[in-house]
């Protein structure tokens, strides 16, 4: 008698045939409607989150900072008021000439300065553009014309003043956008050439 060889396997090919019905469950969230919310809703804010670091790194900012340009704007009020009594009495027409062409000047650039701080909806009230006015400073000068000694002390104090405002100037560009840079890097280099024209006595 001979062996018998066991029966072979089929194959089974219902994986092919008969092939299982897709699943309806959502990948993401569940099946709550709530749930699939909340997680579209995270994804978007996350996204917001990375543009705005992104922009900020780029620079995309508007570099508008309010104290620093209002501190540009009180130094032009004080220099432009201190100088208001002053150009009229000085002895000397080179520095009365200087005198004159700083107060000019210094009251464009506020006028620049208030057109720009406007445009980004700020307007500084004049009690807080008046707050660097030196009640001291002007009674030196006046002190100084009555001893006759006015054309030295102003071109001291003017100095002096002229360079706490551009050290201001400097502060305010660095912390400014592009618009910004722009006109105070002009204000920085026209007072330039005023401490020019008053130093060349």
């Amino acid at each position: 008698m001979e062996p018998q060889t066991p029966p072979q396997p089929q194959p089974d090919y219902d994986f092919i045939l008969n092939p299982a019905a897709p699943s309806n469950k959502p990948v993401i969230g569940g099946s709550s409607m709530a749930a699939r919310l909340a997680v579209v809703l995270g994804g978007i804010t996350l996204l917001a989150i990375v543009a705005l670091v992104v922009m900020k790194l780029l620079g995309g900012n508007s570099g508008f900072d309010k104290p620093s340009l209002l501190s540009v704007a009180q130094d032009q009020t004080a220099i432009t008021q201190l100088l208001t009594s002053t150009a009229q009495n000085t002895n000397t027409a080179s520095l009365k000439n200087a005198v004159v062409s700083t107060q000019l000047t210094i009251a464009t650039q506020q006028t620049e300065l208030l057109s720009y701080l406007a445009e980004h909806r700020y307007k500084p009230k004049d009690k807080e553009l008046s707050l660097k006015v030196s009640g001291k400073l002007q009674k030196q000068l006046q002190d100084a014309q009555s001893t006759s000694n006015l054309d030295s002390t102003l071109k001291t104090v003017l100095n002096d003043q002229l360079g706490i405002y551009q050290r201001d100037l400097s502060t305010a560009f660095n912390k400014a956008g592009p618009n910004g840079k722009k006109l105070l890097k002009s204000h920085y280099e026209q007072t330039n050439l005023l401490l020019e024209q008053l130093n060349q006595q």
